[in-house]
């Protein structure tokens, strides 16, 4: 069942100033390539692989909490309406069960990971209509998430 983008906010944790700047430091470092910061994350990746919205759902079934965070809107694209309550470099914590009935409200280039930095999940502007998703892995997990 969907929820409302309020029930959404209201059980989600918004991440303190402090712990975001750290949580996006510590992303970039895990998934993203060195060098030139232009551009949105998810176009400069170092490992990726499109996967579907429903393997991403069978394959963190068994993790309970994941964060989220958005690239901050840029010339060119208008922010989400959920940005505004959260913040432009907000990092929301949330468990994976309101994720899933919550998506919706939430802004494109979405990124949720968990806090192990091992993988990731990418929605972006450029999914396929059917779902598809991009998915980043840097241990082990990569193998079970391979499509």
């Amino acid at each position: 069942m969907a929820m409302t983008f309020e029930d959404f906010a209201e059980a989600a944790t918004l991440r303190t100033p402090d712990e975001a700047a750290d949580i996006r430091r510590r992303f970039d470092e895990a998934f993203v390539q060195s060098g030139p910061t232009t551009g949105l994350r998810w176009e400069r990746l170092r490992r990726r692989q499109r996967v579907s919205l429903a393997r991403l759902w069978a394959t963190v079934a068994g993790v309970e909490v994941v964060d989220l965070m958005w690239d901050p809107p840029t010339e060119g694209r208008h922010p989400h309406s959920c940005v505004g309550p959260f913040g432009a470099d907000a990092v929301v914590r949330c468990r994976v069960e309101d994720l899933e009935r919550g998506v919706e409200w939430l802004p494109e280039d979405l990124y949720v990971f968990d806090e192990t930095f091992t993988w990731s999940a990418i929605f972006t502007r450029a999914s396929d209509v059917d779902g598809s998703i991009l998915l980043v892995a840097t241990s082990s997990v990569a193998v079970a998430l391979e499509v």
